[in-house]
């Protein structure tokens, strides 16, 4: 993936990324820092992104089945209609988020931050 060749060498901040739709999934990306990206349509099922930032990022309708989203800070994010079903989403930081219409079903919540 072009957008990321630097990840391997330490770079993690990708603040501000544009992603509509891309096809990620199953990707390895935990810590890094998407905070104000537009990730709407992404396919990012299966993945690893624990412990990433999402804060005021746009997720509408991406597809985050399965992902490890655990520690992640989605903090005014906006999911509304995305898939987290079965997501891992303990201990991540959703308050202030737009989840309106967003599949949760069997998504793990435990110590997950709502409000």
């Amino acid at each position: 993936m072009k957008p990321f060749q630097g990840y391997a060498r330490g770079e993690r901040n990708f603040s501000g990324i544009n992603l509509i739709g891309a096809p990620m999934s199953g990707v390895s990306l935990p810590y890094i820092d998407f905070s104000q990206s537009i990730l709407a349509l992404i396919d990012l099922q299966g993945s690893n992104l624990q412990g990433t930032d999402f804060r005021y990022a746009n997720l509408r309708e991406a597809n985050l089945q399965g992902a490890n989203l655990s520690y992640a800070d989605l903090r005014e994010a906006d999911l509304s209609d995305a898939n987290l079903s079965h997501a891992l989403l303990v201990g991540a930081k959703l308050y202030g988020a737009w989840i309106t219409g967003a599949n949760l079903s069997g998504a793990n919540l435990k110590d997950t931050l709502l409000g």
